[in-house]
């Protein structure tokens, strides 16, 4: 399994033969954050929305990328 990470989240990283997409999960959540894509750089760019996503819902506040 491979990890990524931005601001201090970490995700996990695996690709979906079956889709031929790659998915990840934020990880130490006590909630599921997923996302998906099919190229690497759109894993990356969902991985940053989604944690974006996540801050703002937390804040009550939107934040830029």
């Amino acid at each position: 399994m491979n990890y990524i990470h931005y601001r201090g989240y970490e995700a996990s990283v695996e690709y979906d033969v079956h889709d031929q997409i790659f998915v990840g999960r934020v990880l130490g959540m006590i909630g599921i954050i997923s996302f998906h894509a099919s190229t690497l750089h759109g894993l990356h760019e969902a991985f940053q929305r989604a944690v974006e996503d996540y801050v703002s819902d937390c804040t009550g506040q939107s934040e830029s990328v």
